[in-house]
């Protein structure tokens, strides 16, 4: 069973962590700034014009992470936004010409001023902004127009929408991981206090009944309670559940739907790896430092393969420390990978065999 692969595969990650071989030529997308990165990306992969694009801070992420794996699963490009519409923004959005834009956050994330020059920009355009009255509320209101993109048959999630990733969201190292981990396995992703369960999240949930929430921390940053009031809010009352919701039993029978990671908080990039839960054919390759570019990066992984992923590395990786692969567990990469950011932000030889920091 995939998730009791992923248990011996976490598990090993907490004693000798992890090496992986890109054995295929491997592409970079890279700009001066976040801005020009995130535009560059959308260029390169999106040559033609686009029905919608999302919208995102390049300056806060709490409401900005939450929008990547909707935007994944509407195979659509993320662009980023500061207190204005930046130059390689501005042209991009010029060059699309999308009929439809959706913003993640308040005024306080994306200010009125900017709505108001994206309607000068593009006259006649259709803007959606899903918020809320915190970072929590908002990652509801995205996930909330998610699961609306898909009844619309814009966007499409696994399981018909019926997964969540629950991951708490104090800083971007807590919730980067989560938000890659949700678009490659085709979940929303809902995000928490550290203690408690926001009212609009539990609210989310308890009006959608998930069949399966991957909580996705350990309790140092979200704790036994704020997990099991969310997997009360779903409908699993079983002891089991408890047990899952604690990390005591995290991948055992009763735990294949309703599971908790608590290796998480250990490294805040180790994480990612945690995706590899079937043969992937590639990734891309971001810095774990550079929440912009893992936002703006996270639709490639259902617009150019299959079986992808959005992988974390430390910042200014060059091969300072080797990690071994889990024997023969888990396949080489057959597609080209994606580097995005320059040589500042992952070095060049990063990526060589058997070495990815």
């Amino acid at each position: 069973m995939k998730l009791k692969k992923i248990a011996a595969f976490v598990a090993a990650l907490a004693l000798m962590g992890v090496s992986l071989t890109a054995n295929a030529a491997t592409s970079r997308v890279a700009g001066n700034d976040r801005f020009e990165t995130a535009a560059a990306i959308s260029a390169k992969y999106w040559p033609g014009q686009a029905r919608q694009v999302f919208i995102a801070s390049g300056l806060n992420f709490p409401d900005a992470m939450s929008l990547g794996p909707v935007a994944a699963a509407a195979q659509s490009p993320i662009l980023l936004v500061n207190n204005t519409i930046p130059p390689s923004t501005r042209a991009e959005l010029l060059r699309m010409k999308p009929a439809k834009l959706y913003m993640a956050g308040g005024p306080a994330a994306i200010p009125l001023a900017v709505e108001a020059e994206l309607n000068m920009l593009l006259p006649g355009v259709s803007i959606e902004r899903a918020s809320g009255k915190d970072r929590h509320a908002t990652s509801a209101a995205v996930a909330e127009l998610g699961l609306r993109l898909q009844a619309q048959g814009v966007a499409r999630f696994a399981d018909g929408g019926k997964g969540i990733v629950l991951a708490p969201a104090e800083d971007f190292w807590m919730v980067q991981g989560p938000s890659a981990y949700a678009a490659s396995v085709g979940f929303t992703l809902v995000t928490t206090a550290q203690d408690h369960l926001s009212f609009e999240v539990k609210a989310f949930i308890e009006r959608h009944k998930p069949g399966s929430i991957h909580a996705l921390g350990s309790e140092h940053i979200m704790s036994d309670a704020a997990v099991w009031s969310a997997f009360l809010a779903a409908g699993f009352k079983n002891n089991d559940s408890q047990a899952c919701a604690t990390g005591e039993r995290p991948f055992e029978n009763g735990c294949d739907n309703i599971f908790r990671n608590a290796l998480y908080d250990q490294d805040a990039y180790e994480f990612s790896y945690m995706q590899m839960m079937s043969p992937l054919q590639t990734a891309v390759w971001v810095n774990d430092q550079d929440y912009p570019d893992a936002l703006a990066a996270t639709p490639l992984v259902t617009k150019l393969w299959k079986e992808g992923t959005v992988l974390l590395l430390p910042a200014n990786t060059h091969c300072t420390t080797t990690r071994n692969w889990a024997d023969g567990d888990w396949p080489m990469f057959t597609q080209p990978g994606v580097i995005i950011g320059g040589p500042n932000a992952i070095a060049e030889g990063a990526l060589l065999r058997g070495c990815v920091s």
